[in-house]
């Protein structure tokens, strides 16, 4: 009597500590559950208690998170402190252009998949600004988005969800270091 029942997010997040745990990789996903047990789209209200756990992990270096999974609210920005994080692997839908800045705070990140994003050209050419960048994944091609992504330099590594006739796409092989360019036949 007189407990104030906590959600179970907060609860958890008060125990959750990732410091000790020798973990090198983690996928997650955060999914409501309705009350007729199927699992819904929509995000919870709060989800960067995760983020703040994991900020404190010392060894992780991979990390996927799933497209049901919001990642607005500074959630990224928790990531840089994780020093040994070197492959993020980002499907939330939410993610968009205003996110990547936040990216540019992770400075071990070498690789990059962000298979469900259609980025613009400019938070492309963000992405310049993270010095280790090899290996980047992305969806959407188009003339714009191919200037861009030559200014990744540093990329070793290239795969792009899009259509292979996108005119200017050789231009992706002149990428001074780049080693290997897969292009995947989007879909949609």
């Amino acid at each position: 009597p007189g407990r104030r029942e906590q959600p179970a997010h907060e609860s958890l997040s008060s125990r959750v500590t990732l410091a000790e745990v020798p973990l090198t990789g983690l996928s997650f996903g955060c999914r409501t559950v309705r009350g007729d047990g199927k699992g819904s789209h929509k995000p919870a209200a709060d989800e960067t208690w995760i983020y703040r756990a994991i900020a404190h992990s010392r060894r992780l270096e991979s990390l996927s998170i799933s497209r049901h999974t919001r990642i607005g609210g500074g959630g990224l920005g928790h990531l840089a402190s994780v020093r040994t994080l070197s492959h993020l692997r980002l499907e939330a839908s939410e993610l968009d252009d205003s996110n990547v800045s936040e990216l540019a705070e992770i400075s071990a990140l070498r690789e990059l998949e962000l298979p469900n994003k259609d980025l613009s050209p400019a938070g492309i050419r963000q992405l310049a600004s993270l010095p280790h960048l090899s290996k980047l994944t992305l969806r959407g091609l188009t003339p714009e988005k191919i200037e861009a992504l030559t200014t990744l330099s540093q990329l070793t590594d290239l795969t792009v969800v899009a259509d292979p006739q996108t005119a200017g796409v050789d231009a992706l092989t002149k990428l001074p270091r780049l080693q290997n360019l897969k292009i995947v036949a989007d879909q949609r």
